[in-house]
């Protein structure tokens, strides 16, 4: 598997690394391309998402436990499922509740993030570790938040490539912002629902209706 995944993305014809190149220069073109049904050069999001977590899994297993410098410390919760069960999805509804919720814009968001979340993982990643292998750094959460300014960048020279780059600027902020709102909130209603959960199993069953009621 690894050498297929190392083979496909470094071949000469549809290959992820000349995807990832036309994702920094022309981010709009390979977004609307994979959108509208021309799919016959560039790699989908999911060949991408697929790549990352190739790198992540050498990653984790040969130079660094932590991820983008970051420590997840949550039980029964490795970094892969809350980069990919986590900061994707929010990544995505943070996306499309900033640019216009109309259903016909979700999958479209759904794939620019795949695309964007990609790119911004392995680059962040690979430019870490060689940082790392002349340079120990200590930079704290500095690249997680570099990770999802650049990913909401992307996305505004997408679904905001008329506006001034300023303007860009202030909506890459402010999904940014939305993100965390939402995944705090997510986060929780989890906390909640399982404190109650929890503080309900240790009642009797007449206890727990009148907690009901």
């Amino acid at each position: 598997m690894l050498q297929e995944a190392l083979g496909t993305f470094f071949s000469l014809e549809k290959s992820g690394a000349a995807t990832l190149w036309m994702l920094l220069r022309y981010p709009q073109r390979v977004v609307m391309n994979y959108v509208n049904g021309n799919r016959g050069y560039w790699q989908p999001p999911n060949k991408l998402v697929f790549y990352s977590l190739v790198l992540y899994g050498l990653h984790v297993s040969f130079i660094n436990k932590e991820v983008l410098n970051l420590t997840i410390e949550v039980e029964g919760v490795n970094p892969s499922l809350f980069f990919l069960g986590l900061v994707l999805p929010f990544l995505v509804l943070s996306a499309w509740l900033l640019y216009g919720a109309k259903p016909a814009n979700f999958a479209r968001h759904l794939v620019s993030n795949g695309y964007f979340w990609s790119t911004w993982f392995i680059l962040l990643t690979l430019l870490g570790d060689a940082i790392d292998a002349v340079y120990l750094r200590d930079w704290g959460t500095l690249d997680f938040f570099l990770f999802l300014f650049l990913v909401s960048w992307s996305e505004a020279r997408v679904f905001a490539a008329s506006k001034a780059w300023w303007r860009k600027l202030l909506l890459s902020f402010s999904q940014v912002v939305l993100f965390f709102v939402l995944l705090a909130t997510f986060l929780g209603l989890i906390y909640l629902t399982g404190g109650r959960m929890s503080s309900m199993e240790g009642n009797s069953p007449v206890e727990n209706q009148e907690l009901s009621n």
